[in-house]
């Protein structure tokens, strides 16, 4: 059974219903589930929902990118930023996706990974 290990110390079980609080180290997670591609475009995309057993996800871009997380986001380009192949950790929550504009006029891939809990 897989956990996530937060900064305390504490190990919930990365399986269960509850809500992971507090803050994690999101590196230590394993980023071998599911994964998306998403070819970024000047118009807001999201992903399909996360798998319920995700709890954080790992972005690796192709190119500069925009992002926001929600249960129904759209990005713009006041969106939280991430730079040609940067590597971002980001939590999520149940029902959440992810939604990307490009930063620039040039057709990039973004590389989406759910954690394998």
């Amino acid at each position: 059974m897989a956990s996530v290990r937060d900064l305390s110390g504490n190990t919930p079980e990365a399986d269960s219903d509850q809500a992971l609080p507090g803050r994690y180290d999101l590196q230590a997670v394993d980023y071998k589930g599911t994964q998306h591609n998403i070819t970024l475009s000047s118009s807001s995309q999201q992903t399909p929902k996360f798998s319920r057993q995700c709890r954080s996800i790992r972005l690796a871009p192709l190119g500069d990118c925009h992002h926001e997380i929600g249960t129904n986001p759209t990005a713009t380009t006041a969106s939280p930023f991430l730079a040609d192949n940067g590597v971002e950790y980001i939590p999520v929550s149940l029902n959440d996706r992810l939604a990307l504009i490009q930063s620039g006029s040039a057709v990039d891939i973004v590389t989406i990974t759910e954690d394998k809990s």
